[in-house]
């Protein structure tokens, strides 16, 4: 019975110790995750370090408004595709400044082409001169030439008498070449050659004489060992002023004509 009393006490003794141990444990873990309400004000020294606790949404909707103050620095990030294909075109939008002050230096790359289509009018504003190459020339100047008819009709030249022709205009003009057809071959039948002194109202000079004769009395160019036929006067004589003329006078003894097929040549 003693024996009994002991066992049970025993048992009784450990019950308690057990329950013990396991009302203190759940004291502490409910210490650990109850909320305790802080009424004063934490100070908080230092940068204490912050991390994330599970998964974060700041519950944005549609599309905030941010307000960026300064300047922020963009840079590419891989390769930018704009999206243009084929050639597109593009037109100047409002006054373009390009932002050049002063006077640039520029200098030509390749060739030019400055785009001249058909025949344009130049102008020359001042006299240029003017070199043709003697051995290189491959243009040639016109001969120039004028033939005059001395007389439109027939002249009859009394004995004494005199006739001239019309002033002829010789200017620009190297040479005269005449010949003069008349009814006579006599020596006594005159040609003379007149030049002006001077421009305008110049006095008349007498250049030269000759008459119809047969040779050697005619003054043929360059004395050419030919006799020009009766009743013609063939003859050159320089030009030696802008204005001649020819005349005749007639010592024959009688009257003579000198017929309206006589000419001039003027070259130069």
């Amino acid at each position: 019975m003693k024996s009994c009393k002991a066992i049970y006490s025993i048992s009784t003794a450990v019950l308690c110790v057990v329950l013990a141990v396991t009302v203190t444990s759940a004291v502490w873990a409910q210490a650990r995750t109850t909320p305790v309400e802080v009424k004063n004000q934490i100070s908080i020294t230092g940068n204490p370090g912050v991390s994330q606790y599970g998964t974060w949404n700041v519950g944005l909707t549609g599309t905030p408004n941010v307000n960026v103050g300064g300047t922020l620095a963009a840079t590419q990030s891989g390769t930018w595709n704009v999206g243009i294909t084929g050639n597109p075109l593009v037109g100047q939008f409002g006054a373009w400044n390009v932002g050049i002050t002063g006077n640039p230096g520029v200098t030509q790359s390749g060739p030019w082409n400055v785009g001249i289509s058909n025949t344009p009018n130049v102008a020359v504003t001042n006299t240029p001169t003017v070199n043709i190459s003697s051995t290189n020339n491959t243009v040639k100047a016109p001969t120039q030439w004028n033939k005059i008819r001395l007389w439109t009709t027939d002249q009859v030249i009394a004995n004494t008498g005199t006739i001239q022709s019309a002033n002829l205009t010789t200017a620009g003009y190297k040479e005269i070449r005449a010949c003069i057809g008349s009814n006579s071959s006599g020596a006594s039948l005159y040609v003379y050659v007149w030049g002006k002194s001077g421009a305008g109202s110049g006095s008349w000079v007498p250049l030269g004489k000759g008459n119809f004769a047969i040779p050697p009395a005619n003054f043929i160019s360059l004395g050419a060992n030919f006799a020009p036929e009766s009743g013609t006067c063939v003859f050159s004589f320089p030009v030696v002023s802008d204005e001649m003329l020819i005349s005749m006078s007639n010592n024959t003894g009688g009257s003579v004509t000198v017929y309206s097929t006589s000419w001039v040549y003027l070259v130069n």
